[in-house]
């Protein structure tokens, strides 16, 4: 060890004007606070010792009195250390209890909040179902409204229209009848007017329809299974003569419903004998009819085992004089006036595929009402 003591700003030329020891007449610069040792701040004391006892000025101006010196700083700075450490410790601890109450605590009112959570997430959802459910009432009934004043509109419209039609339409039927009695009108001349008059038939029979359809309705409690058993028994020889068997399976009991006896009876019959005009040709000829109730709704469905409905049909079916028959068959009226009697009824008509056969099966459905009076439109 060298004798002869040094500074350290001297023994490293430092140019840190800034560092405590700098110029300091004090050869114990490890003992100082904050100096620039190895060209970085030392920080406090207990930081920099380590780093100053690897340091040559430090080898070579120890001696037993600065040894002694730096001893009993190390063991005041450790007690200092060592009380700085008991107290953390013990906030330590402190702030571990208050932060297990805190854990406590808050896992308690997690749970509260969880609850109310999904109390309130219940709620909503209800809130939400409901409010959806009272929109689609309320879009619904609002539809059947406007469905029921343009029906309402429509009927009087083609009933006006018909009766005009209707007049003339009768005296030159007539005309044409007197005309071809006449022995004398033979060949292509008696053929066009026996197409005429076979025109002005078909012609009739449109009116008539439109007449039946856009009359005085009068609702009345209808028993359904009593109106379709009437119906079958006018339409037996029809179902017979095409050799179509009948399966008829109602539940009985069933309550009235309110609504046009003489317009169901029209609903009815039209569906039926589509039903057995699709049957026609076909191998298998079964029409089933059956009635239920459900949810206060009487339910009469009618399936059959004919050609089925093309998907291109499908949207267009219900539209007014839309027929897939061929010219003279049919006017394409009866779907799209029985689709429109079923909604003025707060029913619904409905067209699928028959589950059990290549044909088709029609629901008709009707709510149970309390009659509250008689309704004249």
């Amino acid at each position: 060890m060298n004798n002869k003591p040094v500074r350290c700003h001297e023994y490293f030329k430092c140019k840190k004007t800034e560092c405590p020891a700098f110029l300091s007449s004090d050869l114990e610069c490890w003992l100082t606070s904050g100096t620039f040792c190895n060209e970085e701040p030392g920080g406090v004391w207990l930081e920099k010792v380590e780093a100053c006892m690897a340091c040559e000025v430090f080898k070579n101006n120890l001696n037993t009195e600065t040894w002694q010196k730096t001893l009993r700083l190390l063991s005041s700075q450790f007690i200092g250390v060592r009380e700085k450490l008991e107290l953390e410790h013990a906030e330590l601890k402190k702030t571990e209890r208050k932060l297990n109450e805190f854990k406590i605590s808050s896992i308690h009112l997690l749970k509260k909040l969880d609850k109310k959570s999904r109390e309130i997430t219940k709620e909503r959802n209800n809130l939400e179902k409901n409010v959806l459910e009272r929109t689609t009432e309320l879009e619904e009934v609002q539809e059947k409204l406007h469905q029921a004043s343009r029906v309402a509109a429509l009927s009087r419209f083609s009933a006006g229209i018909a009766h005009e039609i209707n007049n003339p339409l009768g005296a030159i039927v007539n005309y044409l009848r007197t005309v071809l009695a006449n022995p004398g009108i033979t060949g292509d001349n008696r053929k066009y007017l026996e197409l005429s008059l076979k025109g002005l038939f078909r012609i009739e029979n449109i009116i008539k329809q439109i007449l039946l359809y856009s009359g005085r309705r009068v609702t009345e409690p209808v028993d359904l299974n009593k109106v379709l058993r009437e119906i079958l028994e006018f339409m037996q020889h029809k179902i017979q003569e095409e050799k179509v068997i009948l399966k008829v399976d109602l539940k009985e009991g069933l309550p009235a419903v309110y609504t046009s006896s003489s317009q169901i009876q029209q609903v009815f019959t039209n569906i039926i004998k589509n039903a057995v005009e699709a049957m026609s040709g076909t191998a298998k000829k079964q029409l089933t009819i059956t009635s239920s109730l459900k949810n206060n709704k009487i339910s009469m469905n009618f399936s059959d085992t004919g050609k089925g409905i093309e998907q291109k049909d499908r949207d267009k079916i219900f539209s007014p004089f839309y027929t897939t028959k061929e010219v003279g068959e049919g006017v394409g009226l009866g779907l799209f006036i029985s689709y429109n009697i079923i909604q003025i009824s707060q029913g619904t008509l409905e067209i699928a595929d028959n589950p059990e056969s290549a044909g088709t099966m029609v629901t008709v459905t009707l709510p149970v009402l309390r009659k509250t009076k008689n309704a004249k439109d």
